[in-house]
């Protein structure tokens, strides 16, 4: 199904339309929500954020639509485009200060006049590239005082984190680190992780946590990161699990790493015992390290998917182990593509038709 984009409305948008019309599918309820939509704009033709709203819908699946309703909708001054702009002008600035833009102080006023969050932040991010510490902390300061997390889903034009826009509580980490306030820092990561779920900041937490000798919050913070669909969160815990696999962390519910002793004990325990205590211990009791290997691969082949080059390398190498060198060599493919890892690769890559080759797992992967 085509449409043409909105001509009744074309004169709030400033930058001309695609030549060729957008092609999209709606669902049952995507319709009746365009719909609604649709209905509203009747009854308000000048509010350009519903319009914003209404091509946001239908531009899914349509990266050029999407990006000239973007333009065009910050050019009319509609909220989220202004910010999402906003925001992506910062970024584009690679850490210098941003040039001013129409764009940024229309951001400044809904920071300093209407107080909108998102807003604040941004701005903050502009005045500390602009070494106005100061002035970015105490409008971070009123921001962390304004939000809180919550279980129900915002709307979609009200969510603090839409766009590229960057999480508070990492601009204000940022804004104390500048003037050297690093006491602070600590607190402000285990809010993040803790409060909030943030995946980035519940992977750090965890490697607090790890440097701590505490495996089981380590586990327990990086598997809701990962759970999240956070890349490196999935990769850093397959790794988690494969070094357990190897020995180097013991399993959960036992004391020692010592794989070899911990298999010899398991042994040991199991003679005499009948098929009901040794099934509810494969229930409640530590998992052998076979187990882990196998979780640890799972973890891998996620991570790869997400689009992590060195998950996508380890899992290759664990596959050829197994003699699965068909699938091994999809995901050492994956992992070449990437040229992330060309020096760590290259003496893979020399040997690897040679079917006697054995190749180790290089150390350089292994990070909690």
């Amino acid at each position: 199904m085509s449409i043409d984009p909105l001509p009744p409305y074309s004169d709030l948008f400033i930058l001309p339309p695609p030549t060729t019309p957008f092609v999209f599918q709606r669902s049952a309820d995507l319709k009746q929500l365009v719909a609604d939509l649709m209905s509203q704009m009747k009854a308000h033709p000048s509010n350009v954020d519903l319009v914003f709203q209404v091509g946001h819908i239908v531009s899914v699946g349509d990266t050029r639509f999407k990006e000239w309703l973007y333009s065009s909708a910050a050019l009319a001054g509609a909220r989220v485009a202004v910010l999402i702009a906003a925001s992506r002008s910062v970024k584009n600035a690679n850490g210098a200060p941003p040039a001013g833009t129409p764009i940024l102080e229309q951001v400044e006023s809904l920071a300093l006049r209407e107080r909108d969050p998102r807003a604040m932040i941004i701005h903050a991010t502009v005045l500390g590239r602009r070494e106005r510490y100061g002035e970015a902390i105490a409008l971070m300061d009123q921001v962390m005082q304004t939000i809180y997390p919550t279980k129900t889903a915002p709307a979609a034009d009200s969510s603090l984190l839409i766009g590229d826009i960057e999480p508070p509580w990492k601009v204000y980490a940022w804004l104390k680190e500048k003037i050297g306030n690093v006491t602070d820092l600590d607190d402000i990561l285990r809010t993040a992780a803790l409060e909030y779920q943030d995946p980035e900041a519940l992977v750090k937490y965890a490697f607090v946590m790890m440097q701590q000798g505490d495996l089981e919050k380590y586990e327990e913070y990086m598997s809701k990161a990962a759970t999240a669909g956070n890349a490196k969160a999935c990769w850093k815990l397959a790794n988690f699990y494969y070094l357990t696999s190897q020995g180097r962390y013991p399993r959960r519910g036992v004391k020692t790493s010592d794989s070899a002793a911990d298999a010899e004990r398991a042994n040991n325990a199991s003679e005499g015992r009948g098929i009901l205590s040794a099934f509810f211990s494969s229930l409640f009791g530590a998992q052998p390290h076979h187990e882990y290997r196998g979780l640890a691969m799972e973890w891998y082949e996620l991570a790869a998917r997400h689009g992590s080059p060195e998950a996508a390398l380890a899992i290759s190498l664990l596959l050829r182990e197994e003699g699965n060198t068909e699938l091994s060599a999809q995901f050492f493919q994956v992992a070449v593509a990437s040229q992330k890892l060309t020096s760590l690769i290259r003496p893979f890559r020399l040997n690897w038709e040679n079917e006697n080759y054995s190749p180790k797992m290089p150390t350089e992967l292994m990070e909690v």
